[in-house]
C-alpha cells in the first residue's frame, strides 16, 4: 500500500468546557442566510462557512447524514432537532436542488419525513 495523504479536518469535536455559553451564540444563530459566521447547529456550534465548506470538498453531499459526518452538525444534544432543516436548505441550495430531494437519513434511522421538515423549515425561518 502506497502512503497515504492525510485531509484538514474540517471541523474537530470541541469540550464543552471549551465552548461559549449557548446565550453567548444565540445572537449569531439568528444571523441571516448566507452569513458565514451564522450559527447552524448550536449544540456543536457549527457555522454555516464550515458546513459549505465541507459540501464543497470534492465528493457530492445530498443528505444530512453525511454533512453530520463531516461537521458534527446533528451531533449534539438535540441530535438535530435543530439544525437537521437547516442543513437540508443548505444543501439543496449548494446542490441547486429541490428540498424535496435531500435525504434526510439513512433508510431506517427513524428520521423526521420531508413533510415535517417544511413546516420546521417555514417555523425557523420565519
Amino acid at each position: 500500500m502506497g502512503a497515504s495523504r492525510k485531509r484538514r479536518a474540517i471541523i474537530k469535536r470541541k469540550l464543552w468546557a471549551d465552548m461559549p455559553a449557548m446565550k453567548d451564540i444565540l445572537p449569531l444563530a439568528a444571523l441571516p442566510k448566507g452569513n458565514g459566521d451564522r450559527i447552524v447547529c448550536r449544540c456543536e456550534q457549527v457555522t454555516e462557512a464550515v458546513i459549505l465548506d465541507s459540501l464543497g470538498r470534492g465528493l457530492p453531499v445530498v443528505d444530512t447524514d453525511g454533512v453530520k459526518y463531516r461537521t458534527r452538525a446533528g451531533m449534539g444534544m438535540c441530535q438535530g432537532a435543530f439544525c437537521q432543516p437547516r442543513v437540508a436548505q443548505l444543501i439543496a441550495d449548494f446542490n441547486q436542488m429541490p428540498l424535496e430531494q435531500v435525504i434526510l437519513a439513512q433508510p431506517g434511522s427513524g428520521k423526521v419525513s420531508i413533510k415535517d421538515l417544511k413546516s420546521k423549515i417555514a417555523e425557523i425561518i420565519a
